[in-house]
C-alpha cells in the first residue's frame, strides 16, 4: 500500500513533481479527481521543508545547479570542459534546456567535439521539459553532419508503411521514413 509503483509514496512523489512543474494545472487535476488539495499542499510544504532542512536536492536540480555554478565560475567551467575531449548525448530528443545548456557549455569549454543521437519522432518527455527542438536545432550551435539511420530490422514493410504515414503527421520532425 505504501511502496511500489502504485503505492502512496510513489503517487505523492508524482503529485509533488507535478506541483513543481505546474502548480495550477496539477491542483486543478487533483480537485477534479476529488482529492483534498489543501491537505496535499500541507504535505507538499512539509516535503519541501524536509528537503531544505536536510540540504537535499532533487535529480532535476542537479543539472540546474551545475549550470548555474558553471555560469558563475568560468574557472570551474574551463576545468571541467577540458576534462573531456569528446561528449556524446543519447536520446537527445528528450533533453531539457538545462541538459542542453550543460552539454553545450562543457563541449564549448573543451574541444568542441559533441555528438548527439536521437529521433525527434520518439520524443516522450515533454512533460519533463524535454523537447525535440534541441535535436532539430543542434546544427545551429555546432557544425553538424547529419546521419540518418532509417533501416528497421524489427518490423515488416506493412507495419512500417502504416507507421510512416502516422508519424509523418508529427510536428517538429526531420522528414524521414523507415525502411524494412
Amino acid at each position: 500500500l505504501m511502496d511500489g509503483k502504485f503505492g502512496l509514496l510513489n503517487q505523492l512523489q508524482k503529485t509533488f513533481n507535478g506541483i513543481l512543474r505546474d502548480k495550477e494545472r496539477e491542483l486543478d487535476a487533483l480537485a477534479k479527481a476529488g482529492r483534498n488539495t489543501s491537505q496535499i499542499m500541507k504535505l507538499f510544504a512539509e516535503w519541501i521543508n524536509a528537503i531544505k532542512d536536510g540540504n537535499y536536492i532533487t535529480y532535476d536540480e542537479q543539472v540546474t545547479l551545475a549550470v548555474q555554478l558553471l555560469k558563475k565560475c568560468p574557472d570551474a567551467l574551463a576545468a571541467y570542459g577540458s576534462r573531456w575531449n569528446y561528449i556524446m548525448a543519447d536520446e537527445f530528443q528528450d533533453s531539457s534546456q538545462d541538459n542542453v545548456d550543460l552539454l553545450y557549455m562543457l563541449a564549448k569549454a573543451g574541444g568542441g567535439n559533441i555528438v548527439v543521437v536521437g529521433d525527434a519522432d520518439q520524443s516522450i518527455f515533454e512533460w519533463r521539459d524535454g523537447s525535440p527542438k534541441h535535436l532539430l536545432n543542434f546544427g545551429d550551435y555546432f557544425p553538424a553532419k547529419k546521419i540518418i539511420m532509417n533501416d528497421n530490422f524489427r518490423s515488416s514493410e506493412k507495419i512500417l508503411d502504416a507507421s510512416n504515414q502516422l508519424i509523418a503527421r508529427n510536428m517538429d520532425r526531420i522528414d524521414i521514413s523507415m525502411q524494412a
